[in-house]
């Protein structure tokens, strides 16, 4: 269970699949949308504050009600009850994708972001939670955010005033199929690392572990060293939790503990352990979230389709299905695993829910244009409303996304 998040290589699609282990609802925000960011220490206004979006894009996102009504920035008035919310995970029209995702920091790796901005510098200040929408809203490919997003040109702060405080990095990839992570690499020092792998977990937390991963991925292939229960979803955890225990000799009586999850995904890319017939097999797509099975024949299949197809067959060797269907968090929602499809190229995402079994897609362009025929602004629609009929693998729902209540 965990964030993860991979590119696969398919330059027809420019494709990555993406899943974490909860959804609040999608935010529509169409280009020239106010974005009012958080503040980043105290009730300092961003230095980005008010700028408008130069792109338009969706986002998986906490409402912006919750922002105020769950007490993360109550003292600093209303104001910065944000117009799009906390983006998690998104892409704009153009094709660039944002996914954030948890970071599990070793103990001997206490990097960060300062709590606090250093006036002195002069540089904008931006809260590490509003790190995924600044992206969206701004850029179009991976090489802009490369070029933006360094110390030199803007200070990132840890997040101060929220109530969340989780430590994050970002993967970013677009329709060239180019793909990076942004990472804090040193005390308050951050960049856009490119990722040969193109696969990105809450572990490792930079690519200096990921070649410890490479090398454990080499070893089991080679000798075989893998336990069957690894791909099935359910039998046990797919993650890294005995890390610490292996590091002085100890291993774990966990099956899957025997192997990292970027380790797991990077092979599962690489299409070394799985089985070649089902990658390659697009007549069947599953109709239940969250099996592996039953199978429901699906209609003329495209390259599209099989690369969905494959995607699939990569989230549920890895993904354990979400149960949190009642939680102690006061949400718009419930917490469930989302599961994310995103084609690039096209820029299209195809997603789904435990409330939302069968798949949907959802056109950026299509959706702005929604959105904007509505009246303009940022709309919201959450996953369940966006739940399709009984159709072969997945329904069209740009048009809904004029239907959320617009934010005021």
């Amino acid at each position: 269970m965990g964030c993860s998040d991979m590119l696969l290589a398919d330059p027809s699609v420019s494709p990555a699949v993406r899943d974490m282990p909860f959804t609040f609802t999608q935010a529509v925000v169409p280009a020239d949308t106010e974005m009012r960011y958080l503040p980043p220490g105290g009730c300092q206004p961003s230095g980005f504050f008010g700028e408008a979006s130069k792109v338009g894009f969706t986002c998986t996102t906490f409402w912006p009600e919750y922002i105020v009504e769950a007490s993360v920035v109550p003292e600093c008035g209303p104001e910065y009850n944000t117009s799009v919310g906390l983006c998690l995970d998104g892409m704009n029209e153009k094709g660039l994708s944002v996914a954030s995702m948890a970071v599990f920091q070793p103990v001997d790796r206490p990097y960060s972001f300062p709590n606090t901005t250093d006036e002195s510098s002069g540089l904008p200040a931006l809260s590490s939670i509003d790190v995924a929408g600044y992206i969206l809203a701004n850029f179009e490919t991976v090489e802009q955010v490369e070029q933006a997003m360094v110390p030199s040109k803007l200070q990132i702060i840890d997040d101060q005033g929220t109530a969340i405080n989780i430590p994050l990095h970002w993967t970013v990839a677009d329709a060239t199929g180019a793909y990076g992570v942004l990472e804090v690499v040193g005390p308050g020092e951050f960049k856009v690392v490119r990722n040969p792998d193109k696969v990105t977990t809450n572990w490792p937390t930079d690519l200096s572990q990921a070649d410890a991963a490479r090398w454990k991925a080499q070893q089991i292939e080679q000798h075989g060293q893998l336990n069957g229960p690894l791909f099935d979803p359910g039998f046990c955890q797919v993650s890294d939790p005995g890390a610490a225990a292996r590091s002085q000799g100890q291993i774990s009586d966990d099956p899957c503990d025997v192997i990292t999850r970027y380790t797991v995904l990077a092979m599962l890319k690489a299409s070394r352990w799985v089985d070649r017939r089902c990658m390659q097999n697009a007549t069947y797509l599953p109709d239940a979230f969250p099996k592996r099975g039953p199978y429901s024949p699906a209609n003329s299949p495209d390259p599209t389709h099989t690369v969905i197809m494959q995607g699939i067959r990569i989230l549920d060797r890895v993904a354990i299905p979400g149960s949190w269907p009642n939680n102690t968090l006061t949400l718009p929602t419930d917490m469930t695993e989302i599961q994310y499809i995103r084609d690039h190229l096209n820029a299209t995402i195809y997603l789904r829910d435990a409330g939302t079994p069968r798949w949907v897609k959802l056109n950026i362009p299509a959706a702005l244009k929604a959105a904007e025929a509505a009246g303009g602004g940022p709309t919201f629609v959450p996953v369940a409303e966006l739940a399709p009929p009984d159709e072969p693998w997945a329904r069209d729902v740009s048009s809904l996304a004029g239907a959320g209540g617009a934010s005021s």
